[in-house]
């Protein structure tokens, strides 16, 4: 008996269908960093001292995740920091112009 649907082009288009709604879902996933992730990934090159100083104090009141930004602060224990990635990355794009990035410790 002949095939009425070919073969192929079926798989092709099941795995585009496949990959662009798992895709969407990735994509709607709040993926959280620790301070090495974030370093490597936001283009920094620096140290966490660095950061701290430079980026998360000067700028908690804004990017807090309580005032509803991307770091949750870290309050000693064995906590950390931590970083929405792409609310991250997005804000040090947007606001690169503003960090003096020769600052010393």
């Amino acid at each position: 008996m002949e095939a009425l649907l070919n073969e192929k082009v079926l798989t092709g288009y099941l795995k585009e269908m496949v990959d662009k709604y798992v895709g969407d879902y990735l994509d709607s996933l709040t993926v959280w960093w620790d301070m090495e992730t974030f370093n490597e990934r936001c283009g920094c090159s620096k140290g966490q001292a660095w950061i701290v100083k430079n980026i998360l104090e000067p700028y908690r009141d804004e990017i807090d995740v309580r005032n509803g930004g991307w770091c949750r602060y870290y309050y000693g224990g064995r906590s950390s920091y931590q970083f929405i990635a792409k609310e991250a990355c997005e804000w040090i794009e947007k606001h690169a112009h503003e960090i003096d990035w020769s600052s010393e410790l």
